[in-house]
């Protein structure tokens, strides 16, 4: 029976190796150097290693309902539905939104008389109508049926380098019915009639006669009034539901004396404020604006609009007997002003800015880099390591045999040359 073979590190080498009965591959002392480069080299090794993966990260991703999660990356996964865009909020904020000023601002329509075609399910005729309600005076049938989108209005495209679709509001925003009106207020009932852009648009959505437009019976109103009485108990034109511009505002030198304005007008508008009424759209729609010096809308050509459902814009009305310029004598500048300081009021609102759309967009796809963990960097820097320090003592031999042979061959060749 043959003997077992027992594990290298049970025989005393050292013993054997002093008796001669087992050799080195080479001197003791090119042996030794040789061990302490291999565990340099292992040493070193394993130190950038560590440092290689600390430097490697990896994708970790999660889908969300918040555009912001912490630490991530967010991008949206589809459309917005006000403005089917695939953008960021803050690409949004950073590249594409336009604030609203008097030289971008859209001016379209008037305040004469309107007509519509509609079909009269009685007389199964298509009939045509005219009627001269407006903001301006409302009447039994201009609780949003008899809305024009040809009356006067100005409109803001918040993205204009991507889409010719006007401000369109999203459903988390709430303008109030006044500033400050909110669920403090007794009266307070969350109802659409507390809302002045939604109150619009249901009154568009009333409105299929003239293609889904319409206007609250309510304008905007930008102070605090710390009303106490039921807003369903105002008539339009006696509550104290006024819009109140900027005391800087220079309407007079800018209208160079058109829509009457005079200082005293002026002064009265500044003080007592004036009329803004949400023009609102509950279905898709376009408008093609013909470019004019008087509606200062473009320079030439003709500009074309994209509306959508809660698609808005603003008229503004005059400080006249009947709210209207007289004689149609009209000053844009006024029109604009009014409905730029309208629009900013609504943009300052909570979760009503145009870019506002993009935080609801839901769900977000977020991606972020992850580091390796500690853990990990010295298990991967370790098994590589000890590979490398494998390498080295299974390759020791074979480099020392070279070497030792080499230095034999001098030897030899020295001595044959000293004979």
């Amino acid at each position: 029976m043959k003997p077992l073979r027992f594990p290298q590190s049970w025989h005393d080498l050292n013993t054997a190796v002093d008796s001669g009965a087992v050799k080195l591959v080479a001197a003791p002392a090119a042996l030794t150097k040789y061990l302490i480069f291999t565990y340099a080299i292992t040493v070193a090794c394993f130190v950038g290693l560590c440092l290689y993966y600390n430097l490697l990260t990896t994708n970790d991703f999660e889908v969300s309902d918040v555009y912001n999660l912490p630490g991530y990356t967010c991008r949206p996964l589809q459309k917005d539905p006000e403005y089917q865009l695939n953008i960021t909020y803050d690409e949004c904020m950073s590249k594409y939104y336009v604030d609203p000023t008097i030289d971008n601002l859209l001016l379209y329509g008037d305040y004469g008389s309107q007509g519509f075609h509609f079909y009269n399910t009685t007389t199964k005729q298509t009939e045509y109508l005219h009627h001269m309600a407006g903001p301006w005076n409302f009447t039994s049938t201009m609780q949003g049926t008899l809305a024009s989108s040809e009356t006067a209005t100005v409109y803001h495209k918040p993205f204009p380098e991507l889409t010719n679709q006007i401000f369109t509001y999203n459903r988390a925003c709430k303008v109030p019915y006044y500033k400050g009106f909110d669920s403090s207020n007794p009266l307070w009932t969350d109802d659409i009639l507390d809302y002045p852009l939604e109150h619009a648009v249901q009154s568009a959505a009333l409105s299929p006669q003239s293609t889904g437009n319409g206007y609250g019976y309510y304008g905007l109103c930008n102070t605090n009034l710390n009303v106490t009485a039921d807003p369903a108990d105002y008539d339009w034109d006696e509550t104290p539901l006024v819009f109140t511009p900027d005391a800087n505002s220079d309407f007079v030198s800018q209208c160079g004396g058109k829509g009457n304005i005079t200082s005293s007008i002026q002064d009265m508008i500044i003080t007592n404020g004036t009329y803004v009424f949400v023009h609102a759209y509950s279905a898709d729609n376009g408008l093609w604006i013909e470019c004019s010096e008087s509606s200062l809308t473009c320079k030439e050509g003709i500009l074309s609009i994209s509306l959508r459902s809660r698609s808005i814009g603003m008229t503004t009305l005059y400080r006249s007997e009947d709210l209207r310029p007289q004689s149609n004598n009209r000053c844009p500048y006024y029109e604009k002003e009014i409905s730029r300081q309208a629009f900013e009021y609504v943009y300052g609102t909570e979760n009503c800015h145009p870019c506002d759309s993009f935080k609801f967009n839901a769900p977000f796809y977020c991606e972020k880099k992850v580091h390796k963990g500690v853990a990990e960097i010295i298990a991967l820097a370790s098994s590589n390591s000890m590979a490398v320090l494998s390498l080295f003592i299974a390759a020791g031999p074979i480099v020392l045999l070279k070497f030792k042979a080499a230095e034999e061959e001098e030897i030899e060749n020295k001595s044959i040359n000293t004979i």
